[in-house]
Parts: structure tokens; sequence; C-alpha cells
């Protein structure tokens, strides 16, 4: 198959940048190159209605990080990286807001709340004791991070205040917070082309070769030509860069039906960030458990896991929504882009080709950041 000349005269046109993928990273890329190089051909290519992995897929959560969630990187990472990654999260989210407009995203800085949970499947490898005990190390690295004091600290009583069963303790996040992932997506994308930027959907790349006049673009629907190749397909990046240190790992996500009596107002965490839920209106939001599945959910098939969701339904019967009838409305799963390593890929891969991907969970958080630093790695050639 072959483009007619009608596509290519009015939605290719001469495309000297091609980013591949419309998500947060590849929408972000593509902004940042028409405002350092305005009147540029540049062209956005999407394969999917929306964006394929988790951009328009994830549960709205800003990222910041439970604090059994940066324990944990602490104690793998080291207190190096986990402080550049944390400073990627909060220059993101700022980057974020600052681009589109907290009114636009409906962000709300409601803080986050981490839950520990007394019921030996949900129960964190830390307990609530030991997190307490760590809170003024947690503390003091934070500051020396990101020059922010308290950031975590501890709430009394929890369970009372929600109406939750089995929950030993809970300990906030200021700098957590929520928005609205639908709204978000929706403002990128007038941004973006606001810019001059064209985006073009429905077009899966079989295969590419960079020559030293530009990359060959093989598309489902016909070839194209660009002098630099953008990649910002995170977890679907694996049939692209077969080499690349990345797979995906497959989420779900339920949302309820209206519930009047609905207590669980803001976002919160359990089980080192692998369970979340917040409230959206009156309606309760609950994903993630992708650890009580392994490598099963590394995968790019849309569906739900029976066990994953047997489980999630029970946390909310017998612990979050305890005696309060509710129905599951929505459900959907979504695509993380993970790796040995929770830092981001951004590289040049070859002499007109580069890749920003492997957002580890984090994409609301970091995604505007990576655009930015990637467009950047090209500009500055």
């Amino acid at each position: 198959m072959e483009f007619s000349y009608w596509e290519r005269a009015s939605f290719l046109g001469n495309t000297k940048y091609c980013v591949l993928g419309a998500g947060i990273v590849g929408l972000s890329t593509a902004f940042h190159l028409a405002k350092k190089l305005p009147g540029k051909d540049i062209l956005v290519v999407e394969k999917s209605p929306f964006s394929g992995g988790g951009s328009t897929k994830n549960a709205g959560f800003a990222c910041f990080g439970s604090p059994t969630e940066v324990l944990s990187d602490l104690e793998l990472m080291g207190e190096a990286a986990c402080s550049e990654l944390i400073q990627l999260r909060y220059k993101g989210l700022h980057l974020l807001r600052e681009t589109l407009g907290d009114e636009n995203i409906e962000y709300s800085a409601c803080g986050g709340l981490e839950l520990f949970s007394q019921v030996d499947k949900i129960k964190s490898k830390r307990n609530y004791e030991t997190v307490l005990e760590a809170l003024p190390k947690l503390n003091n690295f934070m500051l020396n991070a990101l020059d922010e004091h308290h950031i975590y600290e501890a709430l009394d009583d929890p369970a009372g205040v929600y109406g939750l069963k089995s929950i030993e303790g809970g300990i906030n996040n200021r700098l957590e917070g929520s928005i609205n992932t639908g709204k978000m997506m929706r403002s990128l994308i007038k941004k973006v082309e606001d810019a001059g930027v064209r985006i073009v959907r429905g077009m899966e790349l079989l295969s590419f070769e960079d020559k030293s006049e530009g990359v060959h673009l093989h598309f489902d629907f016909g070839k194209l030509n660009c002098d630099k190749l953008f990649i910002c397909t995170n977890s679907m990046s694996r049939s692209i860069l077969p080499d690349a240190d990345i797979m995906p790992g497959r989420n779900m996500v339920m949302v309820t039906s209206p519930i009047s009596e609905l207590k669980l107002k803001g976002t919160f965490h359990m089980s080192e960030g692998y369970l979340y839920f917040r409230n959206i209106g009156d309606r309760l939001l609950i994903g993630g458990g992708r650890h009580w599945a392994g490598e099963e959910e590394n995968t790019l098939e849309h569906g739900s896991n029976p066990n994953i969701k047997k489980n999630l339904i029970e946390l909310l019967e017998k612990q979050l929504l305890v005696d309060i009838p509710f129905q599951i409305e929505h459900e959907w799963s979504g695509f993380l882009g993970l790796g040995k390593s929770k830092m981001p890929i951004l590289k040049k891969v070859s002499k007109n080709t580069y890749c920003g991907i492997r957002m580890g969970g984090m994409g609301v958080a970091i995604g505007s950041e990576i655009g930015k630093q990637l467009s950047a790695l090209f500009l500055k050639e």
C-alpha cells in the first residue's frame, strides 16, 4: 500500500522530523521541537486512536512516590540515582503544570496517603512501624534532593477518618496530587497542534532504516522519509528497538458507579505503590496489583488477570468500602514501560534516530521533562 498524493500533500507534508508515539513523551518532544524550530515540518505518528500504552489509560496520579516506594528505590538504586529520579519527577510535574495550566488538567494538590494493611496479601514488605522510624531519614533525603521540608508525615487513625478496616496506619505525602487524564491529553494535543505540529493516527511502524541522508520509515499504510526520527513509544518499543532493556507491564484499572456515602477523597497507595485508588467525584477508582501475578503481566494484550481482579474487588469489599454497596462500571488495562533500571532510556540510537522510552510507570510525572530533554539532546548537536 502507498500513500496518495492528497495524503502526502495535506496530512504528511514534507516531513522533516517524525515523532513516533502520541503519548505524553512524544507530544512533549514535538512541542519543544516546534518551539525551537518554528516553521519546520514536524509529524507525530500514532498507531492507536488515542495513545496505545498508558497516557490516556493511567489512573490520574501525579506519581510523585509513596514513602515505601522511595525507600525501596533508595535500597535498589542508591542515594545518587534515587535523588536524580526524584528530581526528574519534581521537575516533570512542574513542567506539565506550567505548560498546560492547572485548570486544564484539573490538577489537585490533595497530597497522597499511603496506607498500611494488616491483611497478609496486601502488606508492604516494610511494616508501618519500620517506615515511621525511617521518616526522619526519608524527609532529610528529600530535603537534600528537592529543598522541600517535611514531605512525609504520619496521619493519626486513617481507618477512622476514612471508614476503613484492617489498616494499622497511614503516612501522607504532601507533594502527591491528582489530575484528569483525559483533559490533560486533550490540552496537550491542542497545545501541540497550535504549535504547528501535525498528528496522524492509525499508522503502525513496521520497520525503519537509518541512512546517511535520513530515515526511511515503512508503515502499514506506506513509506515515508524524514531527516530525524524520535521514538517515544514506551511500553511498545521492543518491536522497534529489539535490543532495548524494556518490557511491558500491564496494569488494570476499575472505576465504580457513583457512591453517595463515599468517604475516600484524595489519592491513596498501598504495597510500595503497586496498589492505588482515588476518588473521581463520587466514584472510586482502583488499580494496579501486577505484583500478584509476576511475569504473567509482562504482556501487551488488553484484558484483565482474573486473580488480580478478584484481589482488587476483595480489597474494596473487606477494607475500603465495607458494608457499602458498589458496582464496577468501567474497567480497562494500560501498559507501563519497565526495565532493570527505573531510570528512563534517553539517548541517540543511531545517526538520525533518538529515543525517549521506559517511563517506569511514572509517565505523568516525568513524561513532559523527558520530551523536553529528548528534543534538547538533538538540538544541541
